[in-house]
C-alpha cells in the first residue's frame, strides 16, 4: 500500500508540472501574440503611418530623382506601410546602381522615407570622349548620362582589356584600368602640374600618355612608363622635363621604361 501510495504521489507531481510548463508555454505564446497584434496595430498596419513621400538628397545626378528611386525600390506612396520597408534592403539595391558609391535611408515619422546618396565621380572617359561611358577612380564602368555632371577635360584610356565573356556597359568593373586611374589620381593629389589627355595600356605593362606639364603655358609630352610604382614614375618624369627645359631641349618623347634613365627622342 505504501509503494502504491509513493506512485500516486509521484505521478501527481509530474502531473503539477506538467501542468505549470503548460500554463507558462500558453502565457509566453499569449504575450508573443499581444506584441504582434500590437505591432501591427501600432506600426505596419496603421493608416497613419502610410508613405506619401520618397525624399531624395545628393549632390550630383541623383538628386530629387525621388520617383525613379521609387520606381527602383519599388516603393508605392499611398500603399506601402513605412515600418514595413526594409531599409537594409533598400540600401543594398540603390548601391547595385553603377553611379551610386554608397547610400543611408532613414524613416521620418509620419510618412516619409529619407534617402541621401553619395555618387561615384567620373575620372575617365573609356575608348573616347565621344561615347557615354566612363569609369569612377576604382574601375567602376557609367553612364555620363546618370551621374554627376563631369569635366569634359577629364583623360581618355584606351586599349584597356575587358574580361572575356564580360561586355563594355555600366556596372562592369575593370581591373585593368586599374593602372592608369591610380596614376590620374596621383596626378590629382600629388602632382598637379601635370594633367594627363589621354591614357592607352600598352601589352607588356607600360602605359603610353599624352600629358602636359605646367601651368601658365603646359607644354604636351609623349611619355612611355611602366604600370607599376607611378608616383615614382612622375617623380622621375618632372626631373627629366625641368632638366631638359633648363637645357632647352625641344624634344618632347619620354621613355621612363630603362630602368635608372629616361630616353628621350623628338
Amino acid at each position: 500500500m505504501a509503494s502504491s501510495k509513493k506512485k500516486t504521489m509521484s505521478r501527481n507531481r509530474f502531473f503539477r508540472l506538467g501542468l505549470v510548463l503548460s500554463t507558462l508555454a500558453v502565457f509566453i505564446a499569449s504575450v508573443i501574440l499581444f506584441f504582434w497584434f500590437t505591432t501591427r496595430a501600432l506600426f505596419s498596419k496603421n493608416r497613419h503611418f502610410v508613405l506619401k513621400n520618397v525624399s531624395v538628397v545628393s549632390v550630383g545626378w541623383w538628386d530629387k530623382q525621388s520617383r525613379r528611386v521609387a520606381n527602383i525600390l519599388k516603393l508605392k506612396p499611398g500603399q506601402t506601410n513605412l515600418f514595413e520597408v526594409d531599409l537594409k534592403s533598400l540600401r543594398s539595391v540603390l548601391e547595385k546602381e553603377p553611379s551610386i558609391e554608397r547610400v543611408t535611408a532613414a524613416r521620418q515619422l509620419p510618412d516619409s522615407i529619407k534617402i541621401n546618396i553619395i555618387e561615384r565621380i567620373p575620372r575617365a572617359f573609356l575608348g573616347s570622349r565621344n561615347i557615354d561611358l566612363v569609369s569612377d577612380a576604382t574601375g567602376i564602368v557609367m553612364d555620363k548620362n546618370t551621374c554627376v555632371p563631369l569635366n569634359p577635360k577629364i583623360p581618355v584610356i584606351k586599349n584597356f582589356r575587358v574580361r572575356r565573356g564580360h561586355k563594355l556597359q555600366p556596372g562592369l568593373e575593370i581591373a585593368s584600368l586599374k593602372p592608369a586611374l591610380e596614376l590620374i589620381m596621383i596626378t590629382r593629389t600629388d602632382y598637379p602640374e601635370f594633367k594627363i589627355d589621354e591614357i592607352s595600356m600598352g601589352g607588356h605593362e607600360e602605359m603610353y600618355l599624352r600629358i602636359f606639364y605646367g601651368t601658365g603655358s603646359p607644354r604636351e609630352y609623349n611619355v612611355v612608363m611602366p604600370q607599376s610604382d607611378l608616383k615614382n614614375n612622375l617623380r622621375i618624369l618632372k626631373t627629366a622635363i625641368l632638366k631638359s627645359t633648363r637645357d632647352k631641349d625641344t624634344r618632347t618623347n619620354m621613355n621612363l621604361c630603362y630602368k635608372g634613365q629616361v630616353l628621350i627622342t623628338q
